[in-house]
């Protein structure tokens, strides 16, 4: 059943990557109305929301911190993702005996 949901909804997003010169890359993936990126270069990202911009009513909501119910922390240290929340509607109040082998000072921070 998992396996069934998952392909249905892998099967609904858009990957493009555009490659770059000197290495430099660019990956867009698109969920219903919701449209992300990421890759190595400044000029790319601006390039592409510029043009977004032009084409399409939307507006830049800056770095991501939600998607599919999945939530991301972004710092110099790496990105840092969980479901806290969801974990956390599950189990109620059990959550806190699941998570306690996780990094508490990054996973606080959702």
């Amino acid at each position: 059943m998992l396996r069934k949901v998952l392909s249905d909804v892998l099967m609904s997003i858009i990957f493009l990557v555009k490659l770059g010169d000197e290495g430099k890359i660019l990956i867009v993936c698109l969920y219903v109305h919701d449209l992300i990126f990421t890759g190595n270069d400044e000029h790319m990202f601006e390039e592409l929301k510029s043009s977004m911009m032009q084409e399409f009513e939307m507006s830049d909501l800056g770095q991501m911190r939600c998607f599919l119910s999945i939530e991301v922390l972004q710092s110099q240290e790496g990105i840092f993702i969980c479901q806290k929340k969801y974990v956390q509607e599950v189990c109620g109040s059990n959550f806190m005996c699941l998570s306690s082998h996780l990094d508490k000072e990054n996973f606080n921070e959702f």
